[in-house]
């Protein structure tokens, strides 16, 4: 999680602000309400005096419909899918490398196996596949 100064910083970009950066009228209060808390509430968030906006993230999100992952990191949400697929393309390429390497021992394994084992093996892999299928 980010820096909380930050993460209230974007919490206080969602209330309405004029063009000299003061709050519109009326604005705190709505921004309070709507996510029910009191207006000292927000003054001690803003503050400095309280970091319960913390416990507040979620509702927040979903009140100001933003994405839970900005409030949080300030990243947007095409970053954070970026960034979880690039993770997920890692872990995507380490799996493959166990797969092929248990491939290769298993195909070493069918060598020494009888034609018995062979069917046998054959019959729980369809099994697999057809498991696999269903879901």
């Amino acid at each position: 999680m980010n820096n909380k100064n930050e993460v209230l910083e974007r919490i206080l970009s969602l209330i309405p602000k004029k063009s000299n950066g003061e709050f519109r009228h009326g604005a705190k209060a709505q921004f309070c309400r709507s996510i029910n808390i009191s207006s000292q509430t927000l003054s001690d968030w803003i503050s400095g005096r309280s970091t319960s906006f913390m416990d507040k993230l979620y509702q927040i999100s979903v009140v100001h419909h933003v994405p839970l992952e900005w409030l949080e990191t300030g990243k947007t949400v095409e970053e954070a899918v970026d960034e979880d697929r690039a993770d997920w393309r890692e872990e995507r390429e380490m799996l493959q490398t166990i797969r092929d390497k248990d491939l290769r021992n298993m195909m070493d394994g069918f060598k020494n196996m009888t034609p018995a084992q062979i069917r046998m093996m054959e019959r729980f892999m369809r099994s697999l596949m057809e498991d696999d299928n269903a879901d």
